[in-house]
This record gives C-alpha cells, sequence and structure tokens, in this order.
C-alpha cells in the first residue's frame, strides 16, 4: 500500500465514531532497544502503530511479512506499512540507514485488535545474534485525546528518509533509490566482447524530480569503480568514462553492422556474382567492366542497409546528459564506461547533494 492509501485509511479511521487513539504508557521489554512506540489508532478494519526506529548501525531495514500482534491467544496480521517497508519479493524494498544514531518514524499497519489491552508484537520468535527484529512485549496504552493525536504527514517526515528496492523487467534488473523526493533507478548491461571494440558497460538510469524545488543532474561527475582485495588492501579501479557523444557514435556503428549482417545474404549473392563475372574477364575492357559492377554492387549494398536502418529504428533511450530538472520532470538514458574485468563494481550517480551508490557483479 503506498503512503497516499495508508494515509486515506488513517483518515477515514479517525473520521469514524467508533475509532479509539491510544498513547503508549509502557512496555515490559524489547528484543533491541532501537523502537518506540508511541501512538496507536484503531480504525474500522485495521490497528495503526506509530514508532519511531533508531538504528544501532548501517543497516537495510525492513519488516518481515510474518510479523504479527499477539494479543490473548489470538493472531493479527501485519498488513502494511510505511517508511520502513513490509518485505515485498517484487520490489525489494528497504529503508536505508547509513549510521548508528539514525532515526525514522513509521507507520505500521495490523489487522484489527484492542489497543486498550495488553499487547505482543513479534516479528521473529527465534531471533539470530545482532539481528533487530521488532520483538516487543507486553504493551500498554493509555487512552488519548483526539486533538492531541499526531498529524500523519508530519509524523513521517520528520527525519530524512531514503528507500532502496529492486526489481525484474522483461528479463532485465533493475535497482533504484527513493530519497527526499528524488527517484533513481539502474540497469546494467555488460558487453564483454564480440563483434565490436571497444567493449563497453552501459548503465540505463532514469531521474524523476517528484520534490518541491529543481534538482541538477551533472554528467561529469558520475563515476565508476571496481575494489578487489590485493595482500589485505582494498585496491580501487576507475573505469573510462564515454562522452554522451562518442557513445552515440559508437551505438550508431553497432547499429551499422547489426544492418549490414541482416541484409549479408544479398551481398554475398553479389559478391559471387562479381567474382565469377572476374574469371570470365581477362582483358583490360573487361577488368574495366568487372570495376563498374563493382561499384554498382557496393552502393546497392550500401543503400540496402541505409533502407534496413530506415525500416528497423531502435526501440531505445539516448544518452544522459547534463541537465536541471524542474519538480514533476524525468530524464532517462544511457551512460557508458570502457569495460574493464572485475568481480564487482560500483556506479556512483550524486544529485542534489545525495550519493546514489549501485553495486553490480
Amino acid at each position: 500500500m503506498t503512503r497516499k492509501l495508508l494515509l486515506s485509511a488513517i483518515l477515514v479511521a479517525l473520521s469514524v465514531l467508533a475509532s479509539a487513539q491510544y498513547k503508549v504508557s509502557a512496555i515490559d521489554h524489547q528484543y533491541v532497544p532501537a523502537y518506540e512506540l508511541k501512538y496507536i489508532l484503531e480504525g474500522e478494519n485495521s490497528t495503526f502503530i506509530y514508532g519511531t526506529f533508531t538504528t544501532p548501525r548501517a543497516v537495510s531495514m525492513y519488516f518481515d511479512r510474518a510479523t504479527a500482534v499477539y494479543q490473548n491467544d489470538m493472531k493479527y496480521k501485519i498488513k502494511n506499512s510505511v517508511n520502513i517497508p513490509v518485505w515485498d519479493d517484487a520490489d525489494k524494498m528497504s529503508a536505508q540507514f547509513q549510521e548508528e544514531g539514525q532515526k525514522l518514524n513509521f507507520v505500521a499497519e495490523f489487522e484489527k485488535f484492542s489497543a486498550a489491552e495488553v499487547f505482543d508484537i513479534v516479528e521473529n520468535p527465534n531471533p539470530k545474534e545482532n539481528s533487530i527484529y521488532m520483538n516487543i512485549y507486553g504493551v500498554q496504552t493509555d487512552s488519548l485525546a483526539l486533538e492531541k493525536f499526531p498529524d500523519f504527514d508530519r509524523f513521517l517526515d520528520a527525519y530524512p528518509l531514503t528507500l532502496y528496492g529492486s526489481y525484474i523487467d522483461n528479463g532485465s534488473h533493475f535497482n533504484y533509490y527513493m530519497h527526499e523526493g528524488i527517484y533513481v533507478s539502474c540497469q546494467c548491461t555488460q558487453c564483454e566482447g564480440g563483434l565490436f571494440e571497444p567493449d563497453y558497460v552501459r548503465f540505463l538510469v532514469e531521474i524523476s524530480n517528484d520534490s518541491d524545488h529543481g534538482v541538477s543532474f551533472d554528467f561529469d561527475k558520475v563515476y565508476v569503480f571496481s575494489t578487489r582485495d590485493v595482500r589485505g588492501k582494498t585496491k580501487e579501479k576507475y573505469f573510462t568514462k564515454y562522452t554522451p557523444d562518442s557513445f552515440e557514435e559508437y551505438m550508431a556503428e553497432e547499429d551499422y553492422y547489426e544492418a549490414k549482417a541482416a541484409v549479408g545474404s544479398d551481398m554475398d549473392r553479389a559478391s559471387y556474382l562479381l567474382k565469377q563475372e572476374s574469371y570470365r574477364t581477362s582483358n583490360e575492357w573487361g577488368k574495366l567492366g568487372f570495376q563498374v559492377l563493382s561499384n554498382i554492387a557496393k552502393e546497392s549494398a550500401e543503400q540496402s542497409i541505409q533502407e534496413y536502418l530506415a525500416t528497423h529504428p531502435k526501440q531505445r533511450p539516448g544518452v544522459l546528459r547534463s541537465q536541471s530538472l524542474k519538480s514533476g520532470q524525468t530524464i532517462s538514458g544511457y551512460i557508458a564506461f570502457k569495460y574493464e574485468k572485475a568481480d564487482m563494481f560500483t556506479i556512483h550517480i550524486p544529485i542534489d547533494g545525495f550519493d546514489y551508490f549501485f553495486k553490480w557483479k
């Protein structure tokens, strides 16, 4: 469920006379002291828990789909959550924390239960050492007047949010970030040889500005590097980047050779006939005739290639260039680097003071 849909459900709950609001007054204990439960709202069909997560370290954070409230031998499953997502195999989204002490408010929706009675929240009953599951026991509440209940948007926006995820579209793997209204997705395609030189690694990047202010994308600040361990020391190697113009020329050359291969049967037929003709001509006039026929064949082949290019246009984005993005604007395109053999490499894309790093194996 998106933030807007969850907000709609909460607004409906607040407008229903049967709804009830609570403030968390005490807990018995929790597995890891990273969660502070603050408010609870009972709606018509769901109960919403408002809380704050403080990370003990850099981590990718999400709630397991097995998370549930337990009360009086009954189980109430988690349905949705905003800011800290519920894990989904389709988009693999998680909240990103870069350092110890970072905070993030969240609102989690559960199947409806009574917050007036003591309850437990259990994400994993058998947590591994150093895990940060939301296992909280003996939660108690006090009633809270409606006018004191927090505003949904203000509560969720109290701390910066960075979400990271991945998905598969038509066989291609995409990774993406969402940070402060900026959406950046990246898909990597490697070329490790074949007909064309030099080989390259190509990234399809999309940037959407859903913030309330303009941002800039600077092509010159994008770079790719690989890391490997050499005798206990980390060695970095930076890839050589194609300029937008040079990579456009490169793709045009690829398209040309692809078209040449596609019409190759006609060219091979013309070449065969010309060779047969050359065997039958030994005088100067015959050689001249062969040269004329050869030129005609080359012109015909080139015309066939151009016709193929015109009738088989490539349906793909262009190259990405430096550009300012107004609020609501989206750009996409390729960024390419000369291929370097590596076990893992990372592309760095800085936008509006935030560094987006995408790692690829």
